[in-house]
């Protein structure tokens, strides 16, 4: 018997690598969403799995964000491992309805030298998430992204960077949601 995977650097992937990990050594699962060069519209999603020397494998190289999200249920059932997945929009009790609080939110993520702290939620998610589920249309994140870069110009790059890709990320991996209608005054 070959022996178990209990590190990232011990095996590249393999169909089977599932098999062969020592579950005990995983921190949890997660969806590795890769946008193609050349072709903004163009995404695969690979389940990965972490381990607690913070490296990871991928599980499947199938690319559909459905058996992503399939193969990461099913591992963290039958294992008990937490998925964090990032493809999904933000829970609304993360995003804040208004985008001068999301802005500041990430500003503080981003902090005065430029250097970036992890996300909460994924990259950009403070600029794209809550016009996403209300079913804004591109023209409303570009309004945001000016907004952001207005109250912020040294981060001009980075919000627009990390706004316009989450943006097409999650139109690739999630269903539209329907525009809601502004309530009456």
């Amino acid at each position: 018997m070959k022996k178990l995977i209990s590190s990232g650097k011990d095996a590249e992937y393999a169909p089977d690598i599932a098999d062969r990990i020592e579950w005990a050594c995983v921190k949890g699962l997660f969806i590795l969403d890769m946008q193609y060069e050349g072709a903004p519209e163009k995404w695969d999603f690979w389940p990965c799995v972490v381990f607690h020397d913070d490296t990871w494998l991928e599980l499947s190289h199938d690319g559909d964000i459905a058996n992503a999200r399939q193969v990461c249920a099913n591992l963290s059932a039958i294992h008990d491992k937490p998925v964090r997945d990032w493809t999904r929009p933000a829970p609304s009790g993360l995003t804040l309805e208004t985008p001068e609080g999301n802005l500041a939110n990430y500003l503080q993520r981003i902090g005065p030298d430029g250097k970036e702290a992890e996300p909460l939620w994924g990259a950009g998610w403070e600029l794209t998430d809550h016009l996403f589920q209300r079913g804004a249309t591109d023209a409303d994140l570009l309004h945001q992204i000016e907004q952001a870069e207005r109250k912020e110009p040294g981060s001009r790059a980075i919000i627009r960077s990390e706004a316009v890709q989450r943006w097409q990320m999650l139109h690739a991996a999630n269903a539209k949601p329907e525009p809601k209608q502004e309530e009456p005054a």
